[in-house]
């Protein structure tokens, strides 16, 4: 009977002292939430000077300060390979980190991708796939919108099949929003696509004049899903001279569902009088010098033009 009571005696103290050490080791793999506060502060403004001002926020939200922050995401953001990895072989705890996510659904994966870390890519790929809350982005999207080619190239093999969560927007979608025309290029087989919700395709999403001019060969022609836009006619709505001038002589000739012309779009769309004229005259001179187009659907990609790190032919 007193052996029983030691024993349980015993094994109540171990129960505690287990308990104790568990919250300990808990503590230490979890960076403080005022030292999370400012780490992350740190990286969001990090990733904002490196970021164009038109580029939308999808970065840490300041406001909040009740995330976990694991020492895992700390190491992956700060590209330390020899804290990852030991943070991998410790504990059962600390290896739990690999998977978990902020409250905003970030992993130390897409910490990495966003900070341009390639080094410690390849000890964190049992991440690879995750999306997060923001947009349902992959780390490879978010590698994509910030310019880190290295990491993006590391990634591709294991991401490049995802799309986000929100608009179903594909890797080259992204690139076309905000990479080069040679991050473009490692996508290329991904032309003719469309988003989820408004049937988009990355030339009607492209975010610079090189990124329509590459991709101008295989989508012109292509509609939307809302009226059945072409991206001329959407450039028209906009306003955007720059975009119509580049996409006149393709896309002039192509009507909307409802069989309107682009330049029926220029007069129903409220412009200054000197665009309206500017954009008129542009495609007046594309108008006389295009053929018919073409059914969209029955345009061939053509072969990818070979393109470098640097965007050269």
């Amino acid at each position: 009977m007193k052996s029983e009571k030691m024993s349980a005696k015993f094994l109540l103290y171990l129960g505690g002292l287990l308990a104790i050490i568990s919250n300990i080791e808990a503590q230490a793999n979890f960076v403080t939430r005022a030292g999370e506060v400012r780490h992350r502060d740190a990286v969001m403004q990090n990733a904002h000077s490196k970021a164009s001002s038109n580029k939308e926020n999808t970065y840490i939200n300041k406001s909040k300060t009740d995330k976990f922050f694991t020492k895992m995401m700390a190491a992956a953001a700060d590209g330390n390979l020899q804290e990852v990895e030991k943070l991998k072989k410790g504990s059962m705890f600390s290896k739990s980190q690999l998977c978990l996510k902020d409250s905003d659904g970030w992993t130390a994966l897409m910490y990495a991708a966003l900070e341009g870390k390639v080094g410690v890519i390849d000890a964190l790929l049992a991440e690879a796939g995750e999306t997060n809350g923001d947009a349902g982005m992959t780390a490879l999207m978010i590698a994509i919108k910030n310019g880190n080619f290295d990491v993006v190239q590391k990634l591709k093999p294991y991401e490049e099949g995802y799309k986000d969560v929100v608009e179903k927007k594909t890797a080259l979608m992204y690139a076309a929003m905000y990479g080069s025309v040679a991050m473009m290029q490692l996508f290329l087989h991904q032309v003719r696509a469309t988003t989820f919700v408004m049937g988009k395709t990355a030339l009607m999403l492209a975010g610079s004049v090189d990124a329509i001019k590459l991709l101008l060969p295989y989508e012109k022609g292509m509609r939307e899903a809302e009226k059945g836009m072409t991206a001329l006619q959407l450039a028209i709505k906009n306003g955007d001279v720059e975009r119509v001038r580049i996409l006149a002589p393709s896309e002039v000739k192509h009507t909307d569902l409802e069989g309107k012309t682009p330049f029926e779009y220029v007069q129903h769309y409220n412009m200054p009088e000197s665009k309206r004229n500017e954009i008129t005259n542009i495609l007046t001179e594309a108008d006389a010098k295009t053929p018919q187009p073409q059914d969209p659907e029955a345009i061939k990609s053509k072969p990818p033009v070979v393109i470098d790190k640097n965007g050269n032919t």
